[in-house]
């Protein structure tokens, strides 16, 4: 079946010829290529070193202080790609020397290290996931990745056997690269000596391996984030990652209070405003939440927790989102998604909404919601809200004083197809309540709505 096995070759890779002149900080095109191929050499002398992770982790240390620009970078890859193979033929050597003759020689044992071939020059074939039969490990694999994207955005891939090799079992060991491009993320098959299997590690998030250990404690942190992988490192210590796609919960008309998300991927204005196509939540040993490493990776926190209506866990982390600075357009356009629960008329959704009004108060950015209607609501349904979302009354106060916040029909915001009078009135009475608890009096001035004219209603 020409095209349509299981695995198709990889097709060579072509040249690319390139006039411009080489910028020492300037990012080539080939820069995620050539992370891959330290990374690669890192993974093939950890093999050789039978579970001597020290060359490892000495390079890794140096290439996180190797800096951020590509020349910096360039120099630890030339130095890299000369010690790996050293480290390497020295590893292979002392195996070998432990098992051969005293008459051989450790040349020899070097000269066979050089022999093997790197990643980067193998002939690999790509497998596809499709084929793979119901209850392998390879469907398992599928099953596991097509939580973070579509099968068709998976790429595994295996090295071509040569001749006089023995076929390999149809399960992960077969595999030795996957790569996600949408994602920008690679994974790579190893095998864990301790556990005595074999386990997809992360090229990009070094000793991070894919986890199927789950417990009720880490169940309830992923609850409602669908598209999230679970990580882990050989101490045990959990990661979540999670993709930035566009979130979206579609009204169901016979589940009014349904927390079902749809995943647009095809968004390509969100994924052009991205500085990192997938986000990482190390979780605290706890177990009981995860951190926030970055303001964009707590405002999606924050909007996965509204659309899944878990209001205590939106009120506290609010306060993570606080900031007096502009927004990134990655932050922005995730604050602004927010907007997509706001058909959510729960209390206790009005006072997140008001949470997160009062701590970017001081931010150049607007909140995606009328403040003055949601206040109303508040105080409407005041008496229905959890007491975990409850605001202080400074804190009440200081967002019923702000400039946004509409109190009389005379000013020149209101429009009364959208605010009515009585909702004016509720913000008005509420906002001299508060003023009357923090001052040396306590009477409060109390505004009614007018009364009709051509209504018989006597009061």
């Amino acid at each position: 079946m020409d095209g349509e096995g299981v695995f198709a070759k990889r097709p060579p890779p072509q040249p690319v010829e390139s006039d411009a002149q080489e910028d020492e900080d300037a990012v080539p095109p080939d820069y995620f290529e050539c992370s891959f191929s330290v990374l690669r050499r890192l993974q093939e002398l950890a093999a050789l070193a039978d579970g001597d992770t020290a060359p490892v982790l000495a390079l890794v240390r140096e290439a996180k202080q190797a800096g951020t620009t590509y020349a910096e970078y360039k120099t630890f890859h030339e130095l890299a790609l000369i010690r790996i193979p050293a480290a390497a033929a020295a590893a292979t050597g002392a195996a070998a020397s432990s098992s051969a003759p005293a008459s051989s020689s450790s040349g020899d044992a070097a000269a066979s290290a050089a022999a093997r071939k790197t990643m980067d020059e193998e002939e690999l074939e790509l497998v596809n996931l499709l084929y793979a039969p119901h209850g392998s490990q390879l469907a398992s694999l599928a099953r596991v990745l097509t939580r973070i994207e579509n099968v068709s955005y998976i790429l595994p891939w295996r090295k071509v056997l040569g001749p006089g090799e023995r076929e390999r079992e149809d399960g992960l060991a077969s595999l030795d690269l996957v790569y996600l491009p949408r994602l920008k993320l690679s994974f790579y098959m190893g095998w864990d000596a301790a556990a005595g299997e074999h386990r997809l590690y992360s090229m990009d998030h070094v000793g991070l391996f894919v986890s199927n250990h789950r417990t009720e404690l880490k169940n309830r942190l992923i609850e409602g984030i669908p598209h999230s992988l679970l990580l882990a490192d050989s101490t045990g210590e959990a990661h979540i990652l999670v993709p930035s796609i566009s979130p979206v919960r579609p009204r169901v008309m016979s589940a009014p209070f349904s927390t079902e998300l749809v995943l647009d991927r095809s968004d390509g204005e969100w994924a052009s405003n991205l500085e990192s196509a997938t986000l990482l939540y190390p979780i605290h040993v706890s177990m009981s939440f995860m951190f926030t490493e970055t303001l964009a990776s707590a405002l999606y926190l924050v909007l996965l927790r509204l659309l899944h209506r878990d209001y205590d866990q939106v009120f506290r982390l609010a306060t993570s989102i606080g900031t007096d600075t502009k927004f990134s357009d990655e932050e922005e356009q995730i604050f602004y998604a927010l907007a997509n629960a706001n058909d959510d008329c729960h209390p206790d959704a009005h006072a997140c909404r008001l949470k997160i009004s009062l701590v970017t108060i001081d931010s150049p950015v607007s909140v995606p919601w009328r403040l003055t209607k949601e206040l109303a609501r508040y105080v409407t349904k005041l008496s229905h809200v959890a007491t975990t979302c409850h605001m202080e009354h400074a804190d009440e106060q200081q967002l019923f004083e702000s400039a946004p916040v509409i109190t009389d029909e005379h000013d020149p915001r209101f429009d009364p197809r959208i605010y009515s009078i009585y909702e004016l009135r509720l913000v008005k009475n509420r906002k001299m309540y508060l003023r009357a608890l923090n001052a040396p009096h306590s009477i409060a001035p109390t505004y009614l709505v007018p009364h009709a004219g051509d209504s018989a209603w006597t009061y």
